[in-house]
Formats: structure tokens, sequence, C-alpha cells
């Protein structure tokens, strides 16, 4: 939040005024490049349970005795978040490139792979809209991921953009890498008149960016997540996470405040390249 200077004149303060009155359909400029990166990770265990169920139903329609699936290197899933988020805000340009990787059985062979599915979305500006996915829920025998990509004329309505949020004053928590954010349900709790900080430390929440909450783009405010939390209890407070392979924790794995993005990234080539990634990984897990 920014403080004016001791003393400042009669006509700073009219023109300054006069600044903030003034409509605008395009996003003043609030700060360079963010780039966000989260990650999330199942619970090990639920995947070597799952992966398990798996492999047991997968010999059982063919007629095999069950094999044991050994667990899986602490490398290998701390290597493969089964959730992976990139936002990258520049000017009025955005993208989000999500990877999911799914640790499954392949039906030919039961063997364990894992399976990754890819999405992206662009908003360049007004000009144009990048839309592209990559994969199927789960492997079947001989089946291939189909992969779509469509672009289409960016879509802005033209009306003033809305000020941001005005998140002072509100408790500030660590989301890791030296980054500060804030949580969403403290913005609200405020906005109803209740406590602030009584949070519950496993419900549903995201928390923004301490120093810039949103940024604004030609179709609207967009929030700079840097935490995102899902609560997997069930109705009687049991961890969902303990038994199926969910990520309820979305944590901050790199981040860059003013560092240059490059354009490739807003670009059909960019969307192209990172659908054409491999979609299957064998693991070589010894039987």
């Amino acid at each position: 939040m920014r403080r004016a200077s001791p003393g400042p004149s009669r006509h700073r303060i009219f023109g300054l005024m006069v600044l903030c009155l003034l409509p605008s359909t395009l996003p003043a400029a609030e700060g360079g490049p963010i780039r966000v990166l989260l990650r999330g990770y199942a619970q090990p265990a639920a995947i070597h349970e799952s992966l398990q169920l798996l492999s047991d139903g997968c010999r059982l329609l063919k007629g095999q005795a069950n094999v044991p699936v050994p667990p899986l290197p602490a490398e290998l899933l701390r290597r493969t978040p089964q959730v992976e988020t990139e936002d990258l805000f520049d000017g009025d340009r955005w993208a989000r490139y999500e990877t999911t990787a799914d640790f499954v059985v392949e039906p030919a062979s039961c063997l364990p792979i894992i399976w990754r599915g890819f999405s992206v979305r662009v908003l360049d500006g007004c000009r144009r809209e990048l839309i592209g996915n990559k994969g199927s829920p789960m492997p079947g025998d001989g089946e291939a991921p189909k992969t779509s990509l469509i672009e289409s004329a960016g879509r802005c309505s033209g009306r003033p953009i809305g000020r941001a949020p005005d998140m002072s004053g509100l408790p500030v928590d660590d989301a890791g890498l030296g980054v500060s954010c804030i949580w969403s349900s403290d913005f609200m709790a405020r906005e109803m008149k209740l406590p602030l900080g009584q949070r519950e430390a496993r419900s549903t929440d995201t928390c923004v960016y301490a120093r810039r909450p949103t940024v604004a783009l030609p179709s609207g405010r967009k929030d700079v997540v840097v935490r995102n939390r899902l609560d997997l209890r069930n109705e009687r407070g049991g961890d969902i996470g303990a038994l199926f392979p969910v990520v309820g924790d979305h944590r901050l794995a790199e981040f860059s405040d003013g560092t240059p993005i490059s354009p490739t990234r807003f670009s059909r080539e960019g969307v192209e390249a990172f659908l054409r990634q491999p979609h299957k990984q064998a693991l070589g897990v010894a039987r």
C-alpha cells in the first residue's frame, strides 16, 4: 500500500483524484511479470494402495495370480506431482499451464505407469484466446490420447476494470519461498464483519500474493494464487487423502515477480510444444 509523501501540493492531490475517477477499459500497469508454479502431491501410501488394487483387478480379468506392487521410490514420487499448475501474468496477457499425473496400470501388461494429462489456456489481451488439451481419464488397450487446440478471438467486455480489492490490514501468512500471502477466508470474514484468523487449518481456501493479490486484464481481474487448499475430510472427519490418491494442498514450488517471461509462453507455438509432451511413462517397477 503506497503512502503519500509529506506535504503534497493541492495540484498533486487534485490530479490523483481525477486519475482515480477516470474510467478505463484497459488495465493500468500494476507491476512487472509474475510467474507462479504450484505443485500438489497425493500421499505415497494412498498411491501404493491404489496401484495394488488396479494391478489386482487387471490380473483378475486376465486370470492371473496377484503380484505385490513394490513401493515406489521416494525420489520418483518427489519428481512426480499429481498436479502442477503454472500461472503467468505479463501486462495484458495471462496463461495457465496444467499437468496432471496419475499412477495407474497399463491394461496390456498390468504394470504400473504414469499417465499424464495436459491443459492450457492463454489470454493474449483482447487479441486472441488459446485453449489446448491432451489426454484422457484412463489408459485403455490401444488407446491414444486426443489432442485439441482451439484458437479464437479474444473476449473483452469493454467495461471498466474494477478496482483491486482492499487487502490492507489482513493477516499475512507464509506461502513458502519467502512469499507472503493472504487467505481469501480472512478477506471474506472482514467483509462479513466476522473475526479474522479463525479459519480452519484443513478447510478449502486460497491464499493470494500479498504484494499483488490480483492482476487487471482486459477481460477482468484474476487472482494471483500462491497456495491452494482443498478440504479432504469426509462427513466423519476422516482423511480422504489417506484412502485415495487425491491432492489436498497445492504449494508454491517456483515463483518470480519482475523477471521477464518469454513471449513464446503466450504463443500458439508454445502451446503446441507443451501439448507434444509424452503422456505415458513406464515406471520399471520390478515384479
